[in-house]
């Protein structure tokens, strides 16, 4: 059942409960909600015992079906078509004209549009040149431009019909179409380094019995290997929300 912000119907369905069978235990996820509903609960069966740790539901989501595996593939797919389109459009237009980090995140916003989704997952990340190195960059500048030999960061994602969110980063370089404007070898460097270090991953199944920091660990330690090291997790779980729990690098 879902109440939304009404205390006096939340009330009413509680008690509702206390005249079917007697619970034997109240379960909850303590670390996911406020302090409301346990304890009205409690109030209405002193007897219950409280368990706060309490994640099923929390794991019932990590462990996808292939019907939703294979709609979040598809997400994955549209958004990955508008990203794709919209890098194009700023390399493209970068060339005769100035294209600030609002209008690459404006544009996206349209191309997202155009694949059906419904919503931003959240909000998006545009950062050209030094922003482009702050993790989690969170306010597109309008005067910020992509300028022709900086690296820049995308990271965004969108809501599709099917409930699943999307969660994508792109880090790219500015260049000339003439080619005369090639990135140095540090922007290579780096790029290349951290490309490296994901796509192993891909190529070299991980065990399944390996926790979240021990694939972490196989994956930064390239990163590592190079001298280099990034300030954020290396992955997360993801499905009907953004960050989901149950998966985690």
């Amino acid at each position: 059942t879902v109440i939304r912000d009404n205390e006096k119907e939340l009330d009413g369905k509680l008690k509702a409960l206390v005249h079917e069978a007697p619970l034997a235990a109240i379960a909850f996820n303590g670390a996911a909600m406020n302090a409301l509903l346990p304890s009205k609960l409690k109030k209405l069966f002193p007897k219950a015992e409280m368990k706060a740790d309490y994640t099923y539901l929390l794991r019932t989501r990590a462990r996808k079906t292939e019907a939703e595996m294979q709609s979040i593939r598809q997400s994955f797919i549209r958004s990955s078509r508008a990203i794709a389109k919209t890098l194009r459009w700023g390399k493209s237009e970068s060339q005769t004209r100035k294209v600030s980090e609002v209008d690459l995140a404006d544009y996206l916003y349209k191309a997202y549009g155009e694949e059906g989704a419904v919503a931003l997952s959240f909000k998006t990340i545009s950062g050209s040149g030094p922003n482009s190195a702050i993790v989690h960059y969170s306010t597109p500048s309008k005067t910020q431009y992509f300028e022709l030999g900086n690296l820049a960061l995308l990271d965004s994602g969108a809501y599709y019909s099917e409930g699943f969110c999307t969660d994508c980063t792109r880090g790219f370089f500015v260049g000339s179409r003439d080619g005369s404007v090639k990135p140095a070898s540090w922007q290579k460097e780096i790029y290349t380094t951290t490309l490296k270090s994901a796509i192993q991953v891909f190529i070299k199944p991980v065990d399944s019995n390996l926790s979240g920091k021990e694939v972490d660990a196989i994956i930064r330690g390239k990163v590592k290997d190079a001298g280099y090291d990034y300030m954020h997790g290396t992955g997360h779980g993801i499905g009907i929300h953004v960050h989901e729990d149950g998966i985690r690098l």
